[in-house]
């Protein structure tokens, strides 16, 4: 049963290397619908009109999702029966973005609110995922999970009305069409939810973590969810776990895990690279390496200490070589931005480089060409900030936004619209850029 997994894995990855193949060639020639998939008398893979393809015992779909403009999903699906016992089914799914278009990156020196969403309350937002068109947040009352329509950008609308966790919710995340959130549950830390409709998210399955309530972070590596925990001295209860996310099933089973000697308050994947925001004094940047396996390894140099505070580390954000920190309000500057080539940089490296936070820095993003880092700040006054990343003589801000719906938690980058997210205690925020220069400031 095993082998035959393994086997129909293996198809359904053909088929979407197939398709990536296809879309080489010519993005139109994704067309939304269920085909399958075989090498023309031309010897280069196409689409046949059949909506599948048989591989000895194993039948192989292809189905292709419009998910906007020159961006398409497509899932894998391959099944099989040997005898009346030993049948099954696996799907593997992926985007295909037409990577001929070009866009251009607005001039983010003066931002200007596009649209906001306020459900009322004190909320307490904290972090946030897209999935299409979908923004999901994390919140810290007792809903626990919103659900906005970013369709329209200067007009987000609420999802899901109805929906609650019925707790506090810290990080959110996720791959194709699976929600991964962890939640202040003692007995259900890790929630997974179905989200094909995002509507009506449909639980699909829940992990009891070690411990009681510790989970505060997420990233997603291929197939592997990271999980980041508060620190435990219980021997066996550590605070960086790795699950096997990569079944369409309900089972998640934990791969690796690693004991930490602070909180993981934050998470952040740059290729095999995996980077911790850490209260661990003498270490609040931390690195490990993941490997196919899922199983995990500290970097060669495993952290690095910033020697000059005692202030916990509460956001990390990696885009190419340049890794952005955000720590605790102090006497000095609360953004820290790193070489991250090596992984972690030694005392004899450039950098790291410093930027004064106006308050303490529990969120942080980057454009992916490294032109602008994006802040979120706890305190109303400057709650975002927009610094250059690229000028690090200076580090320059080179804007603000003072919010009058409650204090900075969090902040992401959507570069598919170009727009940057604000989470406030009241309120999701997002913010245009002005029309493009056509370089970095």
């Amino acid at each position: 049963m095993a082998g035959n997994r393994i086997r129909g894995t293996t198809i359904s990855v053909r088929a979407l290397e197939a398709s990536r193949g296809i879309r080489d060639g010519s993005f139109a020639s994704l067309v939304a619908g269920t085909y399958g998939v075989q090498i023309g008398s031309d010897g280069k893979w196409a689409f046949v009109p059949s909506a599948q393809t048989v591989t000895g015992s194993y039948i192989t779909s292809v189905t292709l999702t419009a998910s906007g403009s020159g961006w398409m999903h497509a899932d894998a699906r391959t099944k099989w029966k040997h005898g009346y016992t030993r049948s099954g089914a696996v799907l593997i799914s992926t985007d295909l973005i037409d990577w001929r278009t070009t866009s251009t990156r607005g001039d983010w020196r003066t931002p200007t609110v596009d649209g906001t969403f306020a459900p009322g309350g004190n909320v307490l937002f904290t972090r946030g995922a897209i999935a299409g068109s979908t923004l999901f947040v994390a919140a810290g009352n007792s809903v626990g999970l919103y659900v906005v329509s970013l369709a329209n950008t200067a007009s987000p609308t609420q999802l899901a009305t109805g929906f609650s966790l019925g707790a506090a919710a810290y990080d959110v995340a996720v791959r194709g069409e699976r929600l991964y959130v962890v939640a202040a549950d003692s007995a259900a830390e890790l929630k997974v939810y179905n989200i094909a409709n995002p509507n009506i998210p449909t639980l699909v399955t829940s992990v009891n973590l070690p411990g009681s309530s510790r989970a505060r972070s997420l990233a997603i590596t291929d197939r592997v969810l990271l999980v980041g925990m508060t620190q435990s001295a219980v021997s066996g209860e550590n605070e960086l776990l790795a699950y096997n996310i990569s079944s369409t099933g309900s089972s998640i089973p934990l791969l690796d895990s690693e004991d930490e000697a602070g909180d993981v308050l934050a998470i952040a994947v740059s290729g095999t690279g995996v980077y911790l925001a850490s209260t661990l004094d003498s270490s609040e940047l931390r690195a490990y390496r993941i490997f196919d396996s899922g199983s995990l390894a500290l970097a060669s140099v495993a952290g690095y200490n910033l020697s000059d505070r005692t202030l916990d580390a509460q956001a990390i954000a990696v885009t190419g070589t340049s890794a952005l920190l955000g720590t605790l309000k102090g006497s000095i500057q609360e953004m820290v931005l790193f070489n991250a080539r090596p992984m972690v940089p030694s005392l004899t490296t450039t950098g790291p480089w410093y930027h004064e936070g106006s308050g303490s820095v529990v969120g942080v993003a980057m454009d992916p060409s490294r032109c602008v880092g994006f802040l979120a700040a706890d305190s109303g006054r400057k709650a975002l900030q927009v610094v250059n990343v690229r000028d690090t003589s200076s580090l320059a801000e080179l804007a603000t936004h003072t919010s009058t719906t409650g204090k900075g938690r969090g902040v992401l980058y959507d570069p598919v619209r170009d727009r940057t997210i604000l989470l406030t205690d009241q309120a999701v925020i997002i913010f245009r850029p002005a029309a493009s220069t056509g370089t970095c400031p």
